[in-house]
């Protein structure tokens, strides 16, 4: 247990930390920002439209929180840095820390990114929350827990989507098909989603990321949500722990 801990600290330490972390959180920023000014909205609407109106709920939710630490496996394969991690810690260990680092460091740049977003819109005089509602539970409050359960929300997707990426990559350890590999793979199940059962309308990826399956009450939303995306990020896990093994033993 005590080196699962230490592995894990490293791998947050290596997520979490330098410009490859940073950059990410501010191109999140200049995202939510555009269409702030653009259609001239308050604070908390802009993150709304930013994400089911623009178009660029693919970059912000599975591209960018992918870079910081996502496609580890293809970085550290190419780097032959695996098999000195697999030896001192087990690959099993040491994919499963990696991946729950790599999904932190996704919620967290999601996370930073629209709290630097909120920090700039405000302090150039916008709105933090107008008359304008996009209809959705969350909206109920109408004060600042509004942003926290939108944050919450799109963070456990942008983890979803992370996990993704470190699956991709324990398949093809390439860097550059790890990074794209989870707008693909949203883009082919967009195009699946007209088969998509409507009574599974809760557990539907595209609920997860360009929309929102909203329930009564904000608390049932955010738990639904966070409940899947949790089963979504386990099974992704087991596969890319599964995935790293079979590497291992045909090395």
């Amino acid at each position: 247990m005590k080196l699962t801990f230490r592995l894990l600290k490293v791998s947050l330490r290596q997520a979490f930390w330098g410009w490859h972390f940073l950059w990410p959180c501010i191109c999140m920023a200049v995202l939510f920002l555009v269409p702030t000014y653009r259609i001239q909205t308050d604070v908390v609407d802009g993150i709304s439209v930013a994400l089911n109106g623009t178009g660029a709920e693919l970059m912000m939710l599975a591209l960018l929180p992918v870079i910081p630490f996502g496609c580890f496996y293809a970085m550290e394969d190419t780097g032959g840095a695996i098999p000195f991690w697999a030896i001192r810690a087990g690959t099993g260990r040491y994919i499963s820390c990696k991946t729950v680092a790599a999904i932190l460091s996704a919620m967290g740049v999601f996370a930073v990114g629209v709290l630097l977003y909120v920090a700039v819109a405000l302090l150039n005089g916008k709105a933090f929350l107008s008359d304008m509602m996009d209809g959705t539970s969350y909206y109920q409050f109408g004060n600042a827990l509004t942003l926290v359960f939108y944050i919450v929300h799109y963070m456990f997707t942008a983890g979803v989507w992370a996990a993704v990426g470190v699956f991709v990559s324990t398949c093809l350890p390439n860097l550059y098909v790890a990074l794209a590999a989870p707008s693909v793979i949203y883009m082919l199940v967009m195009w699946f989603d007209q088969y998509w059962p409507s009574e599974l309308g809760w557990c539907n990826v595209r609920n997860l990321t360009a929309s929102l399956y909203d329930c009564a009450e904000p608390g049932q939303t955010l738990l639904l949500h966070v409940g899947v995306c949790l089963v979504y990020m386990v099974i992704l896990t087991l596969a890319s722990v599964a995935n790293g093994k079979r590497r291992q033993q045909n090395a």
